[in-house]
């Protein structure tokens, strides 16, 4: 029996915001001294090709080398599978007293697992996922009788007007891994970082074409980026890219440079953004639901629309131009985000658990 068992759609093999922030809570639960099952749900639809794949580098990493992702360090005392959706309902050796649904395909069977076990269950929210379903298949999983957990206010939000309840737990950020190791003052001002994407909600292109409006303006600007993508051409070559960084490397990305740009159209919660606050980055980010969580609406970040790449360029150079500006966001935002951190997450995530436990 199993104290938490969470649901996921199928491994991914290159890192995802949403997942970091599940196996984050697997991994600090384990250490707690809490049993942790994470359950990857493979679809019917996936081609036996796609199956045998993962299987082999599942193997891979375990016995070669001596781990479960490649991007992830899952503790060695989680029990972590991928199996059909078909078949979890029977397997017989997986159960838990609480069972979390990650994402909205994950929380029909999420709920039938807490039927079939007489379970408690938890429904964390990381965004609104009109990318891959309807919205009435959204809003029908908010009513479907788990407990909600939102990672943002909007979604919070978004959770009540559907007409369901809801708790806020904000998303968390490794205070240990993430912090300023190079004070914003030392740092080369004219250093733009982002994330490339391939998804267009990512707004990369737009990112790309304020940049360019930027390079103008102040020539001896150095733009770099990161992600978990091979970039076949779609970086220019005026851009630095730096592919599946380390941890330790992102942070250095992010305490060398002075900016960090995110042109994204939809987020739950902005990981990549945050994550660069609290490394001493001044933002340069677009007004979205989001964002807002740590932005305040532009109190500690210039905020501009999605897709007005014009307005993210004059936000840049602002930042570029004025020292005081710049500093002062770096400043403030990397103490305001602190807040968001795991100690205060897992207590909360705990409380609620727990309470539920109880109340049962």
């Amino acid at each position: 029996m199993f104290d938490y068992i969470f649901i996921l759609p199928q491994i991914s093999l290159r890192p995802i915001g949403g997942y970091k922030i599940v196996y984050e809570y697997s991994k600090r639960l384990s250490d707690l001294g809490y049993k942790i099952a994470i359950i990857h749900v493979r679809t019917k639809r996936k081609v036996v090709f796609r199956r045998i794949k993962i299987n082999l580098l599942l193997a891979y990493n375990r016995i070669v080398l001596k781990e479960v992702l490649p991007w992830f360090p899952v503790a060695d005392g989680i029990k972590f599978v991928e199996m059909d959706e078909d078949k979890i309902l029977l397997e017989s050796g997986i159960t838990s007293s609480c069972y979390i649904a990650t994402a909205w395909d994950t929380a029909a069977i999420t709920k039938s697992l807490t039927e079939l076990h007489d379970a408690e269950g938890l429904y964390l929210i990381q965004g609104y996922e009109s990318w891959s379903a309807s919205e009435e298949e959204l809003l029908a999983t908010y009513r479907s009788g788990l407990k909600n957990v939102a990672v943002s206010k909007w979604l919070k939000g978004i959770v009540a007007d559907s007409g369901a309840d809801c708790e806020y737990l904000p998303n968390s950020i490794d205070l240990n891994i993430f912090y300023i190791s190079i004070t914003p003052e030392m740092r080369f001002k004219y250093t733009v970082l982002t994330m490339f994407h391939e998804s267009t909600l990512k707004g990369f292109e737009d990112v790309i074409k304020s940049c360019e409006i930027v390079r103008v303006s102040h020539p001896d600007t150095r733009f770099c980026a990161f992600g978990a993508y091979e970039v076949k051409g779609r970086i220019p070559e005026w851009m630095t890219y730096f592919y599946l960084p380390s941890q330790e490397v992102l942070r250095r990305l992010y305490n060398e440079s002075a900016i960090f740009v995110s042109g994204s159209y939809s987020e739950g919660w902005g990981l990549a953004p945050s994550e660069a606050m609290l490394c001493g980055c001044a933002l340069a980010i677009t007004d979205i639901p989001g964002h807002e969580d740590f932005s305040k609406s532009g109190q500690y970040a210039l905020l501009s629309q999605p897709g007005d790449w014009q307005g993210m360029a004059s936000n840049i150079s602002k930042l570029l131009d004025d020292d005081h500006l710049r500093l002062k966001l770096a400043r403030t935002g990397s103490e305001f985000v602190k807040q968001f951190n795991w100690t205060v997450a897992l207590e909360k995530f705990l409380k609620i658990t727990l309470r539920d436990k109880t109340n049962g």
